[in-house]
């Protein structure tokens, strides 16, 4: 017997908005009907909660008293069927900032890139959490690497009412000495006349502009708490992707690559600080939109040239983005459309 189980319709998930969430499961390869449930909520291996014995198929609980902000929490589901018949199963979810005004952090913009150095000289933290979002998209990194897997986030939305950030445990990331934290961030939707159902964001603030957001919190053994959040000593200058829209595509000019720019040691002088995005923004929510990620590589079935261009079949319809390797001319441009056939 197994079953899968999910806090607000995610599986572990770290950093979420809600004190008193819905826990929930699924049964895997069982048809013996549920007779009753019990569900234990354990902080530092201490019963915080316990719901006793609830009789009835219920698959779904939600917990009649708030826990506690910026904590992590282990659950326990156990069952028992109408043929008497037992199980146990466990999983994990923390709670982050359950209201916005709670964050530090302001929204900045300036360039495509932004990054912050910092220092990590006397020891670790015991746990690091970074929440984040960008208008359009964010990816986001710690000394280089991306930290999350997900892509085209955060969702789209009217930035004015909502605005959508995640988080992430980024405790194992981060090293003694410099430490460098990133964002990239995309455009927006298109905002043009061709476009009448965006006509009524036509004149909106952020129209032409690309704005981060990111804070992160150190827990340090001794009980030492550090927050760490987007404002004007962030630095930020202008990356490879100068045009980018979810409809139009994007330009990009590998010229202006700069190697190493979310890296420690990196030569940031040539970078200007970043400007706070004054403007009134919507309502900073967590994110429970299932995330968007790259599950599998294609490889053309076939591959000819029709005039001037080269045509490529990958022999479906997908969603996705191409990897190309080529050697040419520097001020050599290269055009790819995306077509189905």
């Amino acid at each position: 017997m197994a079953r899968k189980l999910y806090c607000e319709g995610l599986v572990n998930p770290v950093g979420i908005d809600k004190l008193q969430p819905e826990l929930s499961w699924k049964m895997v390869g069982e048809t013996e009907a549920q007779k009753s449930f019990q569900i234990q909520i354990l902080q530092e291996n201490e019963i915080v909660f316990d719901s006793k014995i609830v009789p009835g198929m219920k698959r779904k609980y939600i917990l009649p008293k708030p826990l506690k902000e910026n904590s992590e929490y282990q659950w326990i589901l156990r069952w028992t069927l109408e043929n008497g018949e037992t199980g146990e199963e466990k999983a994990v979810f923390s709670t982050g900032i359950s209201d916005q005004d709670h964050f530090k952090a302001q929204y900045i913009t300036g360039g495509t890139v932004f990054r912050k150095s910092f220092a990590l000289d006397e020891e670790l933290p015991e746990k690091a959490i970074l929440y984040f979002t960008g208008l359009g998209y964010v990816e986001s990194y710690i000394n280089g690497k991306r930290i999350t897997d997900r892509v085209l986030f955060p969702s789209y939305t009217v930035y004015e009412k909502t605005v959508e950030y995640t988080a992430v445990n980024v405790t194992e990331q981060l090293k003694k000495g410099e430490n460098v934290l990133g964002l990239w961030v995309g455009g927006h939707w298109p905002l043009d006349e061709k476009l009448r159902a965006k006509d009524v964001y036509s004149e909106a603030f952020y129209r032409g502009r690309c704005v981060g957001f990111a804070e992160m919190h150190l827990t340090f053994k001794n009980g030492k708490k550090v927050i760490m959040g987007t404002d004007e000593t962030w630095q930020t200058s202008m990356s490879p992707i100068e045009i980018s829209s979810v409809f139009d595509g994007e330009h990009y000019d590998a010229r202006k690559e700069q190697d190493g720019w979310n890296l420690p040691g990196f030569d940031a002088t040539d970078w200007k600080n970043a400007y706070l995005a004054k403007e009134p923004l919507g309502e900073l929510v967590y994110s429970y939109t299932p995330a968007i990620r790259v599950v599998e590589e294609l490889k053309p079935v076939k591959i000819w040239k029709q005039k001037e261009c080269w045509l490529i079949d990958f022999g479906q319809n997908f969603t996705g983005w191409i990897r190309l390797s080529i050697q040419e001319n520097e001020g050599t441009v290269i055009k790819i459309r995306h077509s189905l056939f």
